[in-house]
């Protein structure tokens, strides 16, 4: 679209006009008239008297299309915000009908999740149409990836896991920091107060990230709380009374070691002063629970 300014309703104008006689002609507006010029010669007249004419302007036909279109993409972890930086004698699109002004700088250009087509052109003069079109396409987002594996690292940690991911997708813990996978174990630790681990493809400078797949870690459970102590059948051992299966155990720093059916710990070397410890293991899909605390008394272990 264009104006031509200046008119009045008394006048008329033409775009297929040889001579300012000939021609087709249409009536104008008070002050402004908007058209869509094509190229060619630009008449306006007097209605009243046709002979009273002038070229106004010559439109030049629209010129080829900017050589390059670069789009690439924004470094911020966002799934569709990219970046183009195209001269103040340019414009930019991305539905063919809103046009941005280039700046000579970096812009910010937000692709649709359902895919756009970013559209360059040299913007229109008073004696030049725009030009033909450059285009870029970006295709809407792909599915998401499998379900991310995460299991558990074997470290006696409550929630410190491991994903291998590969290095065209990325994962985060919280959906706005995104880490990139190198194709081997790295670590991911839990908050324990749960969250949900999202995996996706990469942003390109020519496609948008996937969509994600996510796997959930609800909040660290509560410590066991229904353990008793005895003194165990050996001389200097105490016994965990109460314990169920996948809850492990420790005594003072030493390694977690996990029970496998329901009931009673026998024969566990002890003395009196050290901190035993009761929690329910973490698996693949949930963190260790918070962990119950006992300091032994020597009413707890078997005398020698």
């Amino acid at each position: 679209m264009g104006t031509i300014t200046g008119t009045t309703s008394d006048m008329q104008y033409s775009f297929d006009s040889t001579n300012g006689s000939d021609g087709n002609w249409s009536n104008a507006d008070d002050q402004t008239t908007a058209v869509q010029f094509v190229p060619g010669d630009v008449y306006v007249r007097q209605a009243n008297v046709p002979s009273n004419y002038r070229l106004v302007a010559t439109i030049a036909p629209a010129s080829q299309a900017p050589d390059t279109l670069t789009v690439t993409k924004k470094a911020d972890g966002s799934v569709n915000v990219y970046q183009i930086n195209v001269a103040d004698t340019l414009e930019w699109s991305i539905n063919g009908t809103d046009w941005t002004t280039g700046t000579g700088s970096v812009q910010d250009v937000t692709i649709p999740d359902a895919g756009a087509t970013v559209s360059l052109r040299t913007k229109a003069t008073a004696s030049a149409l725009a030009s033909n079109i450059a285009t870029k396409v970006f295709n809407a987002r792909a599915t998401a990836p499998a379900v991310p594996t995460v299991t558990k690292k074997a470290d006696g940690s409550a929630n410190v896991y491991e994903i291998n991911a590969t290095t065209t997708q990325e994962w985060s813990i919280n959906g706005t920091t995104w880490t990139t996978g190198t194709g081997a174990l790295q670590d991911v630790t839990i908050p324990l107060t749960g969250a949900t681990v999202s995996l996706r493809t990469k942003a390109t400078n020519d496609a948008l990230s996937s969509v994600a797949s996510t796997k959930v870690y609800a909040a660290q459970a509560g410590a066991p709380s229904t353990l008793t102590h005895q003194q165990g059948t050996t001389d200097a051992t105490t016994k965990l009374v109460g314990m169920t299966n996948g809850q492990e155990y420790r005594v003072g720093d030493g390694s977690w070691i996990l029970i496998s059916a329901d009931g009673t710990v026998d024969n566990i070397a002890a003395t009196a002063g050290q901190v035993i410890q009761v929690r329910t293991a973490a698996t693949a899909n949930t963190l260790a629970s918070a962990t119950y605390s006992y300091t032994l008394k020597a009413t707890d272990i078997t005398p020698q």
